[in-house]
């Protein structure tokens, strides 16, 4: 079929890659058809570039046989381009739904091969083109792609060109004709006149109509041309008034005179054609007449002969004998046809080119830019090529003499069996071997893989070197002596490999023959060759082999030094691996870099490490109980470590009134320790960077004050613990409140999956002691949820003192944290020392956090109760009036811990705690300060607990703990 539009098809849009439409513009079909012809030319190109040729596999186009040949429909890609083959089933090669009327299948001897090309169809083939909301109106045309089994003879390849080409080659010129009206056509002063008045705009349409051989053998090629795009068709039996009239060539024709355009091998096979005619006769049954189209005129041209046979443009019959200046006026001359139509002068040079039935030309004339003698298509040196229709060829299979498929090679079977890119195997990937056999002639990269598994050293080549350098003695030279006329291809296979010289290294020669250079060793100390006294020069292989084998002992061995050693080992007198044996085997116990404490030997060995003012201690103590006297405090300048081998196992029994630890870094791991001195025993922890991991802590004594652990920064830098690591470890302080007292964390601390049965108290400042009576808060004048302060701390040339409230410029300020808001809350004003009731704040005053530290995440830890300290106390049921301290970020998530328990931090997050009532404390409340505030899935052990808590932003959900601001 035959589409109607303004612009040729299949232009060269260059480089475009899409069309926009502009507002306020009239739309043209020519924009549209560019669209689709653009996204149809990356989309080809893309699949070229991807996969160029073959079948999935899965929903690929199949052959099978059996039965006779079979065709399973399904997917193919020829060039890129994406066809499928339809049909319900599988079906013989002559059963296709889009080949009608295909020559004689004989099933034997064929090659099969893939046909795809592109048609037209528009509603006169298929009415549901049309809306009948529009009344029949034919808006638009589709483009099919056309997938046809071919076969021809099982010798030729239809994938030549120069056999089967993909379209014709043939150049064809159009011109716009000078036409002269006068009485004699040879009188020059004859007028010159356009015959009408515009030339017009219209698409002008050249077609190849048939080729074919006509009983003498002669090539008979059939043209017809049309200023309509030959897209004035109509069912034959219902023609508008006036179609049947005129001089006009008219073509009748069906679906499968459609459908067999191209080439067809099989000899002796002429496909099915329309009937073009001058006159309106609808040809009788058994021929194509469905439809009828007209065409400006036609002709038929003897190829081999270059004689015209009959032709007609617009009513004027075809003569090479007219003027050549009159309307049908024909010539051909050296492979040339040029014809005089009404409007437009035809140049076709058709020697010894190719012709496909359906190739066609097409030119857009437009009167706005062209006048007489100005070419629409070529020019006057050379026409162009037709644009379509091109077909593109695919090789499926072969059948042989008995009418069965010929087995496909491995690359075949690749291309009609490709995966996806997330399924693609070893397997199918090609191979080209370029070794001497090494891969067993294989033809896949599976095939390659599994070829390696037999390869040997004769397969692989060996390059002999020169040995160049002035040395007279080589390998090279001795397995020549001793080899002879043997070497170097010692297999005899005429070929040099690896394998020769492996049999001649392995068999023909030992130590005592090979030459050795033995060096001088010259680095500042005794090497091994002066200590087994080997001489330095050329000597063999097998002498100092045979004295490292058979001499050497520790003794001879020299100790490394490239390395830091342990200070036992780092001395005068250490040289050998002998010497530091000695030396390890002379210590009290244990050995290596860490000292190896037995029990009873703690006093001693703390008191040493003492005395010598060691930078870097390291213990690791034997299970036991290891009594810990006072005195023995610890201060080192890079780092503690004391490691033991369990808490059950290893016991540190402290009997010293605070037993304290210092160093930049200090490490607590697999200990127990037990307090058993008097009621103020403890232990204190003075570092940047602290680590405390699976360590049992216990005491029995009873003492409200003072904590079990307390943890600080470095003293007096006041710069607080670095980085916290608290893990693991069990606080019981039986008798006791606070089990553990943390200072200010400045940059990071994890305090998880950790037991405590205690009191955990967190000062964000840094040796900043809490002392309600000192700063005077009225513990008699609570009013609802305040509490008053009647002094504040002042810090004034860098000491610290109180000031009863002081004036504005004198109060201390604290600075907000980085990003932080206020939170929503009231500030009061401050009371006095004299326990007068405390003022009420103004509604939408704010309670700020203030910076503190760095980040603290406490994560999965049974606590009893945790307590955040502040300047002016304790955060307990009441909320303090003015500016609290916290850490920049605290995560508290996945915890047990008690009512009365209190948080505070720039940024709090809670999700996932676990709230249980304690019935010897007097709140029920959890408290929650922040700016910004996160608490999520939360729930408590009853219904009188309750969270409460003051946030300028905050995001508070899915609690099944009441939680309430204030």
């Amino acid at each position: 079929m035959k589409t109607q539009t303004s612009q040729p098809s299949h232009r060269d849009h260059g480089q475009y890659s899409g069309v926009y439409l502009q507002q306020g513009r009239m739309i043209t079909d020519a924009d549209w058809n560019a669209l689709d012809e653009i996204g149809q030319r990356r989309l080809v190109g893309a699949l070229w570039d991807a996969i160029a040729s073959g079948a999935p596999r899965q929903g690929g186009l199949r052959l099978s046989d059996g039965a006779g040949v079979r065709l399973h429909p399904g997917v193919l890609y020829v060039g890129g381009v994406p066809a499928r083959l339809v049909g319900d089933g599988p079906m013989a090669p002559d059963e296709q739904p889009r080949y009608p009327d295909p020559p004689p299948f004989e099933g034997r001897d064929l090659t099969l091969y893939a046909d795809v090309w592109e048609r037209s169809v528009t509603a006169l083939e298929d009415p549901a083109l049309m809306d009948p909301a529009l009344h029949g109106a034919d808006t638009s045309s589709r483009g099919e792609t056309v997938l046809q089994v071919k076969w021809c003879p099982r010798g030729v390849d239809p994938t030549d060109p120069a056999v089967n080409p993909p379209l014709g080659d043939a150049p064809l010129a159009l011109r716009l004709r000078h036409i002269f009206v006068g009485d004699d056509p040879c009188d020059p002063c004859a007028s010159e006149m356009n015959l009408d008045e515009r030339i017009g705009n219209y698409l002008f349409r050249v077609e190849v109509h048939d080729l074919f051989r006509d009983e003498a053998g002669d090539r008979q090629l059939v043209l017809k041309w049309s200023r309509d795009n030959g897209a004035e068709a109509h069912e034959a039996d219902n023609v508008p008034e006036g179609f049947d009239r005129g001089d006009w060539v008219w073509e009748f024709y069906d679906d499968a005179s459609e459908q067999t355009l191209g080439r067809h091998l099989p000899e002796g096979y002429r496909p099915r054609r329309g009937r073009l005619s001058t006159t309106f006769e609808r040809p009788p049954e058994g021929e194509p007449r469905a439809f009828v189209r007209q065409w400006d005129g036609f002709l038929q041209l003897n190829l081999d002969a270059a004689i015209l046979v009959t032709g007609v443009d617009r009513g004027a019959e075809l003569d090479p004998e007219l003027d050549p200046d009159a309307h049908g006026w024909v010539d051909i001359d050296a492979g040339v046809l040029q014809v005089n139509g009404e409007r437009l002068e035809l140049r076709l040079a058709f020697a010894d080119r190719a012709f496909l039935p359906g190739d066609y030309w097409q030119a857009a004339v437009r009167e706005a830019v062209q006048g007489p003698g100005d070419y629409v298509l070529g020019d006057e040196s050379v026409g162009e090529p037709p644009r379509g229709v091109r077909h593109r060829y695919l090789r499926l299979g072969e059948l042989d003499g008995d009418g069965a498929l010929v087995p496909h090679s491995d690359a075949e079977r690749r291309r009609f069996n490709f995966p996806p890119l997330t399924d693609l195997a070893a397997a199918d990937v090609g191979f080209n071997e370029r070794c001497n056999a090494l891969f067993q002639g294989a033809e896949n990269v599976q095939q390659a893989l599994d070829a390696l598994c037999d390869i040997a050293a004769e397969h692989i080549a060996y390059r002999l070197p020169d040995c160049r350098g002035g040395m007279e003695v080589t390998v090279k030279r001795l397995l020549a002596e001793a080899l002879a006329e043997r070497w170097p291809d010692i297999d005899g296979d005429g070929r040099l490999s690896v394998r020769d010289m492996l049999d001649g290294l392995l068999c023909h020669l030992d130590s005592a023959a090979l030459p050795h250079d033995v060096p001088e060793c010259r680095d500042g100390r005794r090497s091994l060759r002066e200590r087994l006294r080997i001489p330095v020069g050329r000597t063999t292989t097998a002498e100092p082999l045979n004295r490292l084998l058979c001499d050497t002992t520790a003794d001879h061995l020299p100790l490394g030094r490239e390395t830091e050693l342990c200070p036992d080992l780092d001395r005068e007198g250490v040289e050998t691996v002998q010497d530091a044996l000695n030396t390890l085997c002379g210590r009290s116990a244990g050995g290596g870099c860490a000292r190896v404490v037995v029990p009873g030997d703690l006093t001693r060995t703390l008191k040493e490490l003492i005395d010598q003012e060691a930078e870097s201690i390291w213990l690791c103590l034997k299970p036991g109980e290891h009594e810990l006297p006072p005195g023995l405090d610890l201060e080192a300048g890079r780092h503690i470590r004391i490691s033991g081998a369990g808490y059950r196992a290893c016991r540190i029994l402290v009997r010293a009134p605070l037993w304290q630890l210092e160093a930049p870094e200090i490490q607590l791991t697999d200990l127990g320790i037990y307090f058993e001195g008097d009621e103020s025993a403890g232990l204190r922890l003075t570092g940047e960077d602290i680590s405390v991991t699976g360590v049992h802590f216990q005491d029995a004594h009873a003492q409200e004050d003072e904590p079990m652990v307390h943890i600080r920064g470095p003293q007096p830098s006041r710069k607080g613990v670095t980085a916290l690591r608290l893990e693991d470890s069990r606080f019981f302080p039986w008798g006791r409140k606070l089990a553990l007292l943390l200072e200010q964390v400045s940059y990071v601390g994890h305090v998880r999956h950790n037991w405590i049965e205690g009191e955990v108290h967190y000062n964000p400042m840094i040796d900043k002691p809490v002392d309600p009576d000192r700063q005077g808060i009225a513990r008699t004048s609570i009013d609802g949820d305040r509490v008053v302060l009647g002094r504040v701390a002042v810090v004034v040339g860098g000491e610290d003192r109180d000031e009863r409230d002081p004036a504005p410029e004198r109060r201390a300020t604290t600075r907000p944290l980085l990003g932080a808001a206020p939170i929503p809350g009231i500030r009061g004003q401050p009371g006095n020392a004299g326990g007068d009731a405390p003022r009420r704040g103004r509604e939408g005053e704010d309670i700020e956090v203030s910076p503190g530290g760095g980040g603290v995440y406490i994560e999965n830890n049974v606590i009893e109760r945790w307590v955040s300290l502040m300047e002016s106390g304790l955060v307990r049921r009441n909320i303090l009036e003015g500016q609290v301290a916290g850490p920049v970020l605290l995560n508290v998530q996945h915890n047990a811990f008690a009512v009365g328990s209190s948080f505070i931090g720039g940024q709090l997050v809670a999700t996932g705690n676990h709230v249980f009532s304690d019935r010897s404390h007097d709140s029920s409340e959890v408290w929650f300060i922040a700016n910004q505030l996160i608490a999520q899935g939360n729930l408590a052990e009853d219904r009188e607990s309750e969270a409460r808590y003051s946030a300028e932003s905050h995001a508070v959900a899915n609690n099944l703990l009441n939680f309430r601001a204030f």
